[in-house]
């Protein structure tokens, strides 16, 4: 899953920025999540109603996986880093295991039971 989720506000490009920058130096899938109102067409939720509706996140640790979805419920919209967490990437993990052995050296589980399992 994703290891860096963020959200930011284009009415704060500052801030935005540097989400997005954490975001792509971040190891591994992030997640950013950017609110920006349309101001053709929709006249509700204007600049004005996103600031209203939402608020910064200070004094939060981002590696705290359970404040990190308790945030993501609030009815209010987070700005900030919400869920940061460093560990191997998916391909550290599990790809370069693999990627250098031939085929014939793979050990692969064929059955139908394994596969089940995955899914459950």
């Amino acid at each position: 899953g994703a290891t860096f989720i963020a959200r930011g506000f284009s009415g704060d490009i500052v801030q935005l920025t540097q989400i997005i920058e954490e975001a792509i130096r971040h190891r591994g899938f992030a997640l950013v999540d950017v609110l920006s109102p349309c101001v053709t067409w929709n006249k509700i939720n204007t600049y004005d109603w996103y600031k209203a509706n939402s608020y910064q996140l200070k004094d939060h640790d981002p590696g705290d996986r359970n404040r990190a979805f308790q945030i993501l419920q609030d009815d209010k919209f987070a700005l900030g880093i919400i869920y940061k967490k460093e560990e191997k990437t998916f391909e550290e993990k599990v790809y370069r295991k693999y990627v250098h052995l031939p085929l014939k050296q793979l050990e692969v589980d064929r059955s139908i039971e394994t596969i089940y399992e995955e899914f459950r």
